[in-house]
């Protein structure tokens, strides 16, 4: 009966017991997937590195959405994961270094991309 009572306790633990969560500034990052984000509300501003972490596709910046609406896009840049690197290496990467963005910029990631921005 103790050996029972002792494996449901030990059980009741790990069930109940979630995992920690890297605090670690080094690490803020956030994933975005296709749809419009908004800098200052869906992501802070700042530096960032990107990587395409899933799919592939495009990834518009535009100081404002009045932009956006008429397609004057800061920078266009071609990602996907490394699953489509092959497929598409003539035209797209899978990694971007330093991108800078400022509050109340514009962004928009299209067709399949997920893409990670871990912030410098």
């Amino acid at each position: 009966m103790k050996k029972i009572i002792s494996f449901l306790l030990i059980l009741t633990v790990c069930l109940t017991t979630t995992p920690a969560v890297n605090t670690d500034a080094k690490q803020n990052y956030k994933k975005l997937s296709a749809g419009e984000y908004v800098v200052g509300e869906d992501i802070s501003s700042g530096k960032y590195d990107l990587r395409g972490v899933d799919g592939w596709g495009l990834v518009y910046i535009y100081k404002s959405e009045d932009d956006y609406d008429n397609s004057n896009a800061l920078k266009l840049i071609c990602l996907c994961s490394k699953d489509y690197i092959d497929k598409f290496k003539s035209v797209y990467t899978t990694t971007y270094h330093n991108l800078k963005l400022k509050k109340g910029y514009y962004i928009s990631v299209q067709y399949t991309l997920t893409v990670k921005f871990t912030s410098q």
